[in-house]
This record gives structure tokens, C-alpha cells and sequence, in this order.
């Protein structure tokens, strides 16, 4: 696993993204629940011009850990390169649920809120805001 890694690694790297696909594949066919792989997978795929495709993996990344916000996230950005903004956001509120004790990472509560404000809901835009600037607490997330 560790092998087919480090080569689709090096193969991105070169810039030869359909090449990082082969070797990621390979690599996930030792470790199918391994989150880190699909998700470079997946990006490794955008690269190559394959969004579907790159949109498949981030739908495996997510159902091998849904509590992981990266991939709930990294599906969300690719969701809303597709014009997918209801379940984006969907995702990503998920995402932000899923990490379970505040802090939630500040970055996916802006990303949230400038979702919202894009969909003319400022209150909420700002309550996300006002959320990402605080600075601890014990809070748990909403479910």
C-alpha cells in the first residue's frame, strides 16, 4: 500500500495525474476504507478531468468515515463546482455536526456561512461567522 502511495505521490507531483489515479487504485485495493487514499483519488481524478468520477471517490471517502469533516468538506467543494449548492451545503453542515466538540474548524464554518450568504440568509451567514471568531468553549454540536 505504502509503495503504490508514494509512487501516485511522485506521479502527481510530475504532474501526471492519470497516472497518480493508477497507482492510488492500486493502493486502495489493499486498504478500500482508507479515507486519505480515496480522497487524493478523487483529487488526483479532478485533475485528470474526470470530476465524476473524482465525485464517486469523495462519496466512498465519506461513506468509509462519515464523521470525517475533510471528506465531508472536499465532497461539498466538488458539489459546488458542479452547481450542487443545496447539498453542498447539506455536506458540510454535516460535516461540521460530525466533528462533535467545538471548536469546529473555523474554515468550514466560513466556508458555510459564505453559502448562506450567497443564498440571501444573512442572519445565519452571520451566526456562522460569529462562531468560526470564537475562540474555545466546550460546546457540542448540534445534531
Amino acid at each position: 500500500v505504502l509503495d503504490a502511495y508514494r509512487r501516485a505521490a511522485a506521479l502527481r507531483a510530475a504532474r501526471d495525474p492519470e497516472g497518480a489515479a493508477r497507482e492510488y487504485e492500486r493502493a486502495l485495493a489493499h486498504d478500500p476504507e482508507n479515507v486519505r487514499i480515496h480522497l487524493d483519488l478523487a483529487e488526483a481524478l479532478r485533475e485528470a478531468g474526470r470530476p465524476r468520477e473524482a465525485l464517486a471517490r469523495l462519496r466512498e471517502a465519506v461513506r468509509a468515515d462519515p464523521d470525517r469533516l475533510e471528506a465531508r468538506a472536499a465532497l461539498a467543494e466538488a458539489l459546488l463546482r458542479r452547481g450542487r449548492e443545496e447539498e453542498a451545503i447539506r455536506e458540510l453542515t454535516r460535516g461540521i455536526r460530525a466533528a462533535g466538540v467545538y471548536p469546529w474548524p473555523a474554515a468550514a464554518l466560513r466556508r458555510l456561512a459564505g453559502l448562506h450568504r450567497r443564498r440571501g440568509e444573512e442572519e445565519i451567514a452571520r451566526a456562522l461567522e460569529r462562531l468560526a471568531e470564537c475562540g474555545g468553549g466546550n460546546l457540542r454540536a448540534p445534531r
